[in-house]
């Protein structure tokens, strides 16, 4: 079908290139052979597999940061990205064409490594050779934005964004901070033993360029017009198109029905969704054999893991069309940013300025690290900062959606395609206006509000492109909020986007426009606030009695808004907001004209103001209590195997390989509380491969009769005997 395409994928691991066939066995245990490579393998599961257990698994969802490798890949014009990514997440032919670093790449001299010893950044070590991966990563990022020349807090702030994706639950993140600035520090004035890592990668890609470049002039004659890259297990056939165009004649020639809505990202199971519906499970259907269109791989590699029932599967493999990792959103030469055009899908990648000069071109495959990039160039560039105020509040989002490691990976397209109802970044996108260009083979390009439109409805064959972010005027005032559990890496409770444009007058401030949106309140991304607009759009503020008199009306119209937003829900959802939604937006909507009236000169009685971002830093002597100056146990010490842990080469019970003869032991959970009358597994050890059930007598027997387990007291029953509570 796919002609001579290349069917195998080519990437570089350590130094190292690394050729994995289609059919190629995943792995092979004590004699057993497992089935083939499937292109939706997250990264971390093969790299275990080969050997390369330095690289953990922890939460296994992109929040923990214990997977995290560096992933180099080479630009359009030649330029050489180096970035920390969570592996957990990474199908394994997203990297066709990129290089790879883990903690094995390391030989220890690392200046983050001696960074993490010196600092005693390291006890039990699990999560040690992520924060070292994503602190080379960090080294990276300074070297080639050179804030070493714009003071010390610029790499502070640089230090503890790249590390809000790695969690640490026994060492502490003092020291952990402590030893990851030191370890830049160290680098930026010695960068020969980084710099020794980026150039091996650097070289690798090079290497690997010239062999695929060799491989497709000797297939040249014969290649597949629109397809250079075809990997498949049987049940799913990973795809790289040759260029934009290539990708609309694939969808084109692939559509049919439902399912060949495709779009820019999202997970396989929003893609499911689209192509049989809501209720696609609930009725016993099967997956479409239609492409799905992926960009970020972020939400893939999520369902990958917790949703095995969503993988493809059926009788005709799938396809999944993916970008290659090739070019990035912006080159920079002499402070300009070019649009690339070479080597990718472009309209897809670009971040612009658009052609009429009154928004920003971004494009839907960028990652959110690049678009925000582009954004915070374009406020630099923006001297009095009133064009650029819609982008503040975006970049504001964005600084607290997903983790670094995420942003390096995701994009907006893949979030805007998911139409997830708790989206972080529509709420914002809707009050600046922004629209998004759909683009097909047949039907050319439509512009589609993301204000009216929530979630998106693309027609057969269609994808989206682009996303305009409005520019603002000085009249304009945009701004977002966004309340978690936590500060990063958290679902928001609540969120939002809210535009205002003023117009001062003599009788009085003047509102024009409003734009309110809050998230995850309802059953869509955005919702919109329509009573409070009304009340609010056409209104003249006098002075600052009329403002609170206007407020609480404002107030009163939200509080109908929420009702209906709640109400909204599918009956058989839970609203995730449901305690909240009463009174963070209202919260959200008087801090919002609160700043956006003191800005007119109309002050609030009890005008709030957000608290700043404080520094996470902090000092401490290492040294020992002088009476106890000359013995060790007055001394501090790094821990003892934190060489180990720097090297990723200290050994878990996960790590170890599995015995040729183990066996896999897996819980039967109860379907519902009752009385236990009998046990059944005649029918379950028929199953081929099963050999034991281990119950609550073997428990016993083996525990000298008892059948309990407890921390202090083994007061709670192992398996259940008599009755099951939950």
């Amino acid at each position: 079908m796919w002609g001579r395409a290349r069917s195998c994928l080519l990437f570089g691991v350590n130094g190292r290139i690394q050729r994995i066939d289609s059919f190629t066995p995943s792995r092979r245990e004590g004699g057993r052979r497992f089935g083939p490579v499937s292109p939706l393998t997250p990264l971390s599961e093969w790299l275990r597999n080969n050997g390369a257990t330095g690289t953990k698994v922890g939460c296994g969802e992109g929040s923990c940061g214990a997977c995290a490798v560096l992933l180099s890949w080479r630009t359009a014009e030649g330029v050489h990205r180096h970035r920390a990514v969570v592996s957990c997440l990474t199908p394994l032919a997203s990297l066709d064409g990129c290089h790879v670093t883990t903690i094995e790449g390391l030989d220890g001299s690392h200046p983050i490594q001696r960074g993490i010893i010196d600092s005693f950044a390291s006890q039990c070590g699990f999560c040690t050779p992520g924060i070292v991966m994503s602190g080379v990563s960090v080294c990276e990022t300074l070297v080639e934005d050179k804030l070493v020349h714009e003071g010390g807090k610029n790499i502070e702030s640089r230090v503890e964004e790249c590390l809000d994706g790695s969690l640490c639950r026994c060492t502490g993140y003092r020291p952990v901070l402590d030893g990851v600035k030191s370890g830049s520090a160290r680098a930026l004035a010695d960068p020969t033993n980084h710099k020794m890592v980026t150039q091996r990668a650097t070289e690798t890609l090079n290497q690997l360029f010239n062999y695929m470049k060799v491989e497709e002039e000797m297939q040249k004659s014969d290649a597949h017009p629109l397809v250079r890259l075809a990997f498949t297990d049987g049940l799913l056939t990973w795809v790289r198109p040759r260029d934009h165009t290539a990708l609309l004649d694939l969808m084109h020639s692939n559509r049919g029905g439902q399912g060949a809505r495709l779009q820019a990202g999202g997970s396989y199971a929003a893609q499911r969704d689209l192509a049989h519906g809501a209720n696609a499970e609930k009725k016993g259907l099967t997956v479409s054999p239609t492409p799905i269109v992926v960009t970020g791989y972020t939400g893939l590699g999520y369902s990958y893991r917790y949703h095995p029932d969503q993988r493809p599967h059926g009788a005709s493999p799938p396809l999944i069309v993916a970008s290659m990792r090739l070019a990035s959103a912006t080159e920079r030469k002499g402070g300009e940013v070019k649009d690339i055009r070479e080597h990718e899908m472009e309209r897809c990648y670009a971040v612009k300025e658009g052609e009429s000069g009154g928004y920003y071109a971004l494009g839907t495959a960028a990652t959110l690290a690049e678009t925000r990039e582009f954004l915070e160039e374009c406020i630099e560039r923006d001297s009095t900062g009133v064009a650029t105020r819609g982008a503040l509040a975006l970049i504001k989002q964005m600084r607290f959606f997903a983790n670094d490691h995420v942003r390096n990976m995701g994009t907006m397209g893949g979030s805007l395609a998911a139409g997830d109802k708790l989206s972080d970044i529509w709420p914002v996108l809707a009050a600046c206006n922004a629209s998004v260009i759909a683009e097909s083979r047949i039907g050319g390009r439509r512009v589609i509000s993301l204000r009216e439109h929530q979630p998106l409805r693309l027609e057969e064959g269609e994808l989206i492109t682009q996303i305009r972010l409005p520019k603002t005027s000085d009249r304009d005032y945009v701004e977002a909020f966004k309340h978690a559990k936590r500060r990063t890496d958290s679902q928001a409770l609540c969120n939002a986007g809210m535009y205002l444009r003023l117009n001062k007058k003599e009788e009085g401030c003047h509102i024009e426009e409003c734009r309110i949106h809050f998230g995850c309140i309802s059953n869509i991304p955005a919702f919109r606030a329509s009573r409070t607009e009304e009340v609010l759009a056409g209104t003249v503020i006098g002075d600052s009695s009329c403002a609170e008199r206007i407020l609480g009306e404002a107030m009163g119209g939200l509080r109908l808004d929420i009702q209906d937003a709640v109400q909204s829900w599918d009956s058989s959802e839970n609203c995730p907001a449901s305690l909240h939604a009463q009174s963070l937006p209202l919260m959200f909507l008087y801090c919002f004209l609160s700043k956006a009236l003191s800005s007119v000169g109309l002050n609030l009685n009890f005008a709030v103001e957000t608290i700043p971002s404080r520094m996470m830093s902090d000092t401490r002597e290492h040294k020992g209590c002088p009476q106890y100056s000359e013995a060790s146990h007055g001394q501090a010490l790094p821990h003892a195997e934190a060489d180990d842990h720097v090297r990723g080469e200290a050994e878990y019970v996960g790590d170890r390989p599995f015995a040729a003869d183990g066996l896999h032991a897996a819980p039967v959970m109860a379907r519902g509380c009752g009385e236990v009358t009998k046990i059944h597994t005649d029918i379950a050890l028929r199953v081929p491969g099963v050999v034991q059930f281990v119950g609550a007598a073997d428990i016993a027997a083996w525990k000298g009769g008892v059948n309990k387990i407890g921390t202090v007291v083994e007061d709670e029953e192992v398996f259940a005997t008599t009755s099951l509570a939950h």
